[in-house]
């Protein structure tokens, strides 16, 4: 068992052998109750804290619980709810609240809820950091800082233990608060299920009111937060009797309040089979319903899909942006892929960025592919949270039940197995698990058929990204990107379908209707009186297709009004390396036609430089996922600074793709790169309103400012 260092009331002494305070004793109390046999560890919360993450530590006593704690740990129901405070020397004016903050050096416990509130608030590069309150309540005192964020009640009794007499807590409260509970590591159930049956037990014999009063009746003013244990701890006390019963046997406890005992089974039920973040349900309810559910499918004679989903990008999403944001996200996909469900399916949270869907009562085991579009679908869709646009996919793995005659946890291994491949083929698509060959392999999503159709009933359309000089302001051309208009899952990217295509002659069709499309939408700007450059991408299937130039000249001749050189080819990177000698003896050949040639993505090949020398492109796109991430991570800004400058040397032009903020363009332009798009300049459009956009488009002051 573990306890920090000198955390008054919670915890005291600085020792193994003088550990004590309130969570002490009342572990004491709850391992006596269930004959649980321990030793203590008493060290600095970092400390402790390092120790019980790696294993050599069973229970936490007082940790505080938080999202990011729960992936590493599970809790048992709160034993103390306390209200975080701001502590500041007696008599000073300058901090009367939070607000206040800006430029002053703040104290926290290293590790402590307090710390990771701080960081989350951006007050990171502020902070000052200790290992006991003591030490910092002392920092304090000195003047050497200007405040302290600690919970109250651990505040207000260390300054008692160190007679200090010049600080004092704020009477606005701090913005967090703490729920103290008892920790276990992730999957100890019988271990968490042991312990809270130890608390309902300390409970119900008064032992737990024995020690609140001796640890926090010291204080005149109770701390308002004590009372919400309330709805945690009144339960506790009828758990076993309204579950199984065990307390009545054991303390002959009985409730007479039939309502209030099935208010608190509600609460308990909520508690032990959802996730608190997202309301799914958690793994134990999983459990429940997908053994239900094959039951009923026996007896139905249907099947039952497992699906195992595991979301592409999110780590990167908290990394850049905190776990706030990264939370909110989980939120809004969560109720997208609900959305995407069918009645009588089940979506669960599995842990982290990992979920559970069980398809039910289906007729033929082909008759979830709708669903599992839908959920690549969901997933993969831009999601805007506070003005900033978040983009993941996710990897999912599917295995039928009883084609995979398995039980239930067999089942989820199927699944997981099978996401698993998925990640590897290349994320955002998923993978139907071979029982005869007990493998994953990759299955279509969408039939071919219904793409073809797609082409013939006209239901593609294109959207148009505008690419301008960050600089100068000027518009420089738009982007066509291929969307499917579907008649009864409305506008559908590209990520959907074309990766069902990509090895199929489909795609040259697709493609050769893109061109066709994008230069009758030239001459009809043309017309209007703009003269827009429009950029298209092809794929190396197309690329390297046998009579590419001669149809590639008769669409040309079909818009006689359009300059080949307002049409830019761009050709994938990766695409090239199939034969980089056919590749450039096609590019050649459009060029004598007028057409200009555009490198995208360019960096994520082998062969960079061998592709400038011997492709005659006019172009080069910096990849998006460079540009991106140049702010956060520095390999990558040099990565953008090194193509800038390999495409300077070759006289090449160089845009950049993937600017979503103001402060991308700042950096792009101090590299050297002026021009750009991406959702920071415009999202892609249809073809209607770039008229409009061109007309009331300018750049933003910070851009222009480099100008001078």
């Amino acid at each position: 068992m573990g306890s920090e260092q000198d955390y008054p009331p919670f915890s005291t002494g600085m020792t193994d052998e003088t550990a004590g305070g309130f969570t002490v004793d009342l572990w004491k109390s709850v391992a006596a109750e269930v004959g649980l046999k321990y030793s203590i560890h008493v060290r600095p919360f970092r400390q402790i804290l390092k120790e019980f993450k790696e294993g050599k530590v069973d229970v936490l006593i007082n940790l505080a619980r938080s999202r990011e704690r729960s992936l590493f740990a599970d809790f048992t129901v709160p034993h103390v709810i306390v209200h975080g405070a701001i502590f500041v020397r007696k008599g000073e004016t300058g901090i009367r609240s939070e607000k206040d903050f800006a430029g002053k050096s703040l104290i926290v416990l290293n590790a402590d809820l307090a710390h990771d509130y701080a960081v989350s608030k951006g007050w990171g590069k502020q902070l000052i950091l200790v290992d006991t309150s003591a030490e910092g309540m002392n920092l304090l005192a000195s003047g050497k800082h200007d405040a302290m964020l600690l919970s109250k009640l651990a505040g207000q009794q260390t300054l008692q233990a160190l007679k200090l007499t010049n600080v004092e807590p704020l009477k606005v409260k701090a913005g967090f608060s703490q729920k103290f509970a008892f920790a276990v590591p992730k999957g100890q159930s019988e271990l968490l299920a042991l312990i809270n049956e130890g608390l309902a037990l300390t409970k119900a014999n008064g032992r737990y009111n024995e020690l609140y009063d001796k640890w926090f009746g010291v204080y005149e003013h109770k701390e308002d937060g004590l009372s919400d244990l309330l709805g945690y701890l009144l339960p506790l006390t009828g758990m076993f009797l309204t579950i199984t019963g065990y307390l009545y046997y054991r303390r002959q406890l009985l409730f007479t309040d039939i309502t209030q005992m099935r208010e608190h089974q509600e609460q308990l039920e909520q508690f032990a089979h959802y996730d608190a973040l997202t309301a799914l349900p958690n793994r134990v309810l999983l459990a429940d319903r997908l053994q239900q559910a094959m039951i009923r499918n026996m007896r139905n004679n249907t099947s039952l899909a497992v699906v195992f989903l595991d979301l592409d990008g999110f780590k990167q999403v908290n990394d850049k942006h905190g776990h706030n944001l990264g939370d909110q996200l989980l939120v809004a996909l969560t109720h997208r892929m609900k959305d995407a469900l069918r009645e009588g399916d089940t979506l669960a949270r599995f842990g982290g960025d990992e979920f559970v869907a069980v398809l039910v009562d289906l007729e033929r085991p082909q008759d979830c592919q709708p669903v599992l579009s839908r959920l690549l679908e969901a997933t993969s869709a831009p999601v805007t949270i506070d003005d900033m646009v978040l983009q993941v996919s996710a990897s999912l793995g599917v295995t039928v039940y009883p084609q995979d005659n398995a039980d239930a946890e067999q089942l989820m291994r199927h699944a997981d197995q099978a996401m698993y491949q998925a990640k590897q083929t290349g994320k955002n698509c998923y993978h139907l698990f071979d029982v005869d060959h007990d493998v994953a392999v990759k299955t279509r999503h969408e039939s071919l058929e219904h793409i073809r159709h797609a082409l013939e009933r006209s239901e593609f359309v294109l959207y148009y990204q505008p690419k301008v000089n960050m600089r100068t302001g000027e518009v420089i051309g738009a982007e066509a990107l291929v969307r499917w208009q579907h008649p009864e899952r409305g506008l559908l990217a590209p990520a959907v379908f074309l990766p069902i295509i990509e090895n199929h002659s489909i795609i040259v069709e697709l493609g050769e209707w893109v061109i066709d499309s994008a230069l009758a939408q030239i001459a009809e700007w043309n017309i209007a009186g703009l003269d827009v450059e429009v950029s298209v991408n092809i794929g190396a299937r197309q690329l390297l297709y046998g009579n590419f130039e001669s149809r590639l000249a008769e669409l040309l001749a079909g818009h006689p009004g359009v300059r080949p050189k307002n049409l830019v080819l761009e050709i994938l990177e990766t695409s090239a390396l199939q034969d980089i000698t056919q590749v450039s003896r096609f590019m050649h050949a459009c060029r004598d036609m007028g057409i200009c040639f555009a490198l995208d993505d360019f960096g994520t090949g082998y062969s960079s430089l061998t592709y400038l020398k011997h492709l005659p492109a006019d172009i080069v796109k910096i990849d998006q996922s460079f540009v991106r991430d140049m702010i956060d991570y520095p390999d990558d800004r040099t990565i953008v600074q090194g193509v800038i400058e390999l495409a300077k040397a070759f006289r090449r032009s160089v845009i950049a793709e993937g600017v979503e903020t103001i402060m991308h363009g700042e950096v792009l332009l101090s590299l050297g790169c002026d021009q750009a798009q991406g959702y920071a300049i415009a999202h892609p459009m249809p073809a209607a309103e770039i008229p409009g956009w061109i007309a009331s488009w300018r750049p933003d002051a910070a851009w222009t400012a480099n100008a001078a």
